[in-house]
């Protein structure tokens, strides 16, 4: 029934909640699209086949289905709300440190995230004692990775929320402008050196500026924009990315822009986030129906479980969809688009009931963000969850990687855990 708004939905902006779970599900419907294993006639062997980027066509959907920037977006809005709200309603002894909170978000992405490289690391582990082809095992790898590059980029938005909101409050252009200049000066070191891995350095700049332009949206910025402003700062992102990808150095498809990222990624969020402001009331009516907000708990209420296990999961669907010799029709056939419709519900399926298995560690990973700590301990898990993010990116996922990257995180859990408040000076009160 419309008009009515879930008691777990009151007070909170249904449009991003909305934006949320459409990104959550475009990423997921994405990468079942993207994921085909198919037999080599020359060696019987199996490969994966990213069949939409064999259309001419595929660039251009990538500016329509790209939809990491809005996620960004709709986290940098979620996290102002936040950091705001926990420093205007506890004071004193009960208020929230910058630590403290950055603490606080960063194990809520940590613990899922070591669970997540845990399970890998034993089941590699396990296949190779099974005997199982290693050229098989290590070519899913980096498939079943090549998401990961979140883990990186969230946390260092996350780390960067107190001082990037201050920044906000008091010179928000200005504070907007200092990113984008250190986007572009990585870009001229990329562009300059024909190395196109030194774009690994705006990892930091170019997520957290698109993180930051959801400030705009907890400020109340874009709300007060009448709607032909906000039409005409989307159609000058876009225009922007039309001139920026017309050159060689920025490729028009929007997949490979995302690593290394490029500004091409801020300009796609700057249209983004101007196109949610343009939508919210119609996804705020949306929002009110029960049928709605049922697929958005159920999508959105374990997030980062959901992201971090999807992949794993729909690659192993397509590995037993060969396996068992499932249909394999050719990849450039009508038919292959319709043998997808039953393998995505078939993904769906399994996604979900590994989220309702696996979405425990989630939920168990909120901590006080009042309790006293100090940044030391904070800073080194977040340099354990950053760099084989980084890595990733980088090299891929291999075997050493997901040994180290368990490792890294399980660690990074600990520490912010079981981090310890600042010491006392002496003669100060309890």
């Amino acid at each position: 029934m419309a008009g009515s708004v879930d008691p777990r939905l009151a007070g909170r902006d249904l449009a991003v909640d909305a934006a949320r779970v459409a990104a959550l599900a475009f990423v997921v419907c994405a990468h079942i699209l993207l994921v085909t294993l198919v037999t080599d006639p020359a060696t019987g062997g199996v490969s994966n086949v990213m069949v939409p980027t064999l259309y001419p066509w595929f660039w251009w959907v990538t500016w329509l289905v790209q939809i990491m920037p809005l996620f960004f977006v709709v986290g940098g809005y979620a996290s102002a709300v936040s950091w705001n709200r926990a420093r205007s309603t506890h004071h004193g002894r009960d208020s929230t440190s910058p630590a403290g909170w950055v603490r606080a978000r960063l194990l809520k992405l940590a613990q899922p995230a070591a669970a997540l490289w845990v399970f890998l690391a034993l089941a590699y582990g396990a296949a190779r004692v099974v005997g199982a082809p290693s050229d098989y095992v290590n070519a899913a790898l980096p498939g079943i990775g090549m998401h990961l590059w979140f883990l990186g980029a969230y946390g260092l938005c996350m780390a960067a929320v107190p001082l990037t909101t201050a920044a906000h409050r008091r010179r928000p252009y200005l504070s907007l402008g200092v990113l984008l200049a250190a986007v572009v000066m990585v870009e001229l070191i990329r562009v300059g050196t024909g190395q196109p891995w030194w774009g690994l350095l705006g990892l930091g700049p170019v997520w957290v500026a698109i993180h930051q332009l959801g400030y705009l949206r907890a400020d109340g910025t874009f709300g007060r924009c009448p709607p032909w402003l906000l039409v005409v700062m989307a159609a000058a992102g876009y225009l922007g990315l039309a001139v920026l990808t017309s050159m060689p150095a920025w490729s028009r498809d929007m997949l490979t822009n995302l690593n290394p990222p490029t500004m091409a990624l801020f300009l796609l969020g700057l249209s983004q986030a101007c196109l949610l402001q343009l939508l919210t009331p119609l996804l705020d009516r949306l929002m009110r129906h029960k049928p709605i907000q049922t697929v958005a708990w159920v999508i959105g209420s374990r997030p980062v479980t959901l992201y971090l296990w999807h992949l794993p999961v729909i690659v192993c669907v397509m590995a037993v969809w060969w396996l068992v010799g499932g249909p394999e029709p050719a990849v450039d056939s009508a038919a292959w688009w319709l043998w997808r419709v039953p393998l995505a519900a078939i993904c769906w399926v399994a996604v979900l009931a590994v989220v309702s298995l696996a979405g425990s560690v989630e939920a168990r990973s909120s901590v006080d963000s009042r309790s006293p700590v100090t940044w030391l301990p904070v800073l080194i898990a977040l340099v354990l969850v950053v760099v084989p993010a980084v890595l990733e990116i980088r090299f891929l996922l291999t075997p050493w990687l997901v040994l180290g990257g368990a490792v890294a995180h399980v660690v990074a859990v600990g520490l912010l855990r079981r981090v310890r408040p600042p010491a006392r000076r002496h003669g100060s009160p309890c």
